[in-house]
């Protein structure tokens, strides 16, 4: 009977080995059915890129800047008077708006004309008047590589050249803002014009061209 007990009590323990030996390392979770820990929570998202704020009587109108009345440049050239009053208004507007949104990285300055004169002729009385605005602004303040300018002359009217009231509409320089904090600027709230060239207007001339 005693030699009986004794082989019972080695067979237990030789089977407790056992067990213990294929058992493996613990890693904090049970190997039967238990899940891992879940993952850490992701980040939150970024938060939006912050839209222009319109300054004085200015709209934002999608990626336009639009200042009411019309840029009065000298008939058939590129110059201006500053002290004029309309402007000295629409010029004063844009140069608070570029103050206020320093978000903003790059203005578009554009200039267009109607179809009279030579098509080639208009470009680049277009690109001119786009020009001047631009060392205006560089000149009270702005950095240039906040700015950047192209002439269209009369390739993107916004009505048909039918008549001297729509040459004169006709004849503008529009401001888009085209980029903010480096990046291509997209509106979250499309009012209108939405970036492709026509934009953001200001300013017209009420010379012929």
């Amino acid at each position: 009977m005693r030699h009986l007990f004794i082989v019972a009590a080695a067979l237990t323990a030789a089977s407790l080995h056992a067990c213990s030996a294929c058992s493996g390392p613990s890693y904090g979770w049970s190997a039967q059915g238990a899940a891992p820990p879940p993952p850490a929570s992701s980040a939150p998202p970024a938060p939006p890129p912050p839209e222009p704020v319109s300054v004085k009587n200015a709209q934002i109108e999608g990626t336009r800047v639009h200042i009411p009345h019309e840029l009065d440049f000298a008939v058939d050239k590129a110059t201006f008077d500053d002290q004029k009053a309309v402007n000295k208004e629409i010029l004063s507007t844009l140069l608070e708006f570029m103050q206020k949104n320093t978000h903003v990285t790059k203005l578009r300055i554009e200039g267009h004309t109607d179809n009279s004169g030579k098509a080639a002729h208009n470009k680049e009385l277009s690109q001119a008047r786009a020009d001047a605005v631009a060392k205006w602004l560089t000149d009270h303040g702005v950095e240039a590589s906040r700015i950047t300018t192209i002439g269209f002359g009369d390739t993107k009217p916004e009505v048909p050249n039918d008549s001297v009231a729509h040459k004169q509409q006709n004849r503008r320089t529009e401001f888009h803002v085209e980029e903010m904090d480096g990046k291509p600027h997209v509106p979250r709230h499309h009012g209108g014009d939405t970036g492709a060239a026509p934009s953001a207007s200001a300013a017209g001339s009420a010379a012929p061209h």
